[in-house]
C-alpha cells in the first residue's frame, strides 16, 4: 500500500519524543524482541541474550505477559548461538 499523503502519514506517527521521553516520565519503557513469527494468529517470539546476560526486569515482565497469552510461544535463548550472534 502506497502512502498517498506523506504529511498526514507523518502526523499519524507517534513522535519520537512521546515514545522515548514522555513515556520515561511515566515509568513505562519500551523493549525490543529479537524475532517474531506468526501463523494463523499464533505467534512465536524469540529473545536471545549473550552468555552471562540476563533479561532486564521490564523486558522479562513484558515477555512473561506475552507468554501468558494463549496465542504466544516464547523462547529465550542464552547464550546466543548462531545464527543469532
Amino acid at each position: 500500500m502506497a502512502i498517498r499523503n506523506k504529511a498526514d502519514f507523518a502526523d499519524a506517527i507517534i513522535s519520537e519524543k512521546l515514545m522515548f521521553e514522555d513515556l520515561k516520565e511515566t515509568g513505562v519503557g519500551l523493549t525490543d524482541i529479537d524475532g517474531v513469527s506468526e501463523k494463523n494468529r499464533h505467534y512465536l517470539v524469540i529473545e536471545s541474550k549473550d552468555s552471562g546476560k540476563v533479561l532486564p526486569p521490564g523486558q522479562r515482565w513484558a515477555l512473561e505477559r506475552l507468554r501468558e497469552a494463549r496465542s504466544f510461544t516464547l523462547f529465550v535463548l542464552s547464550p546466543k548461538k548462531a545464527p543469532f550472534e
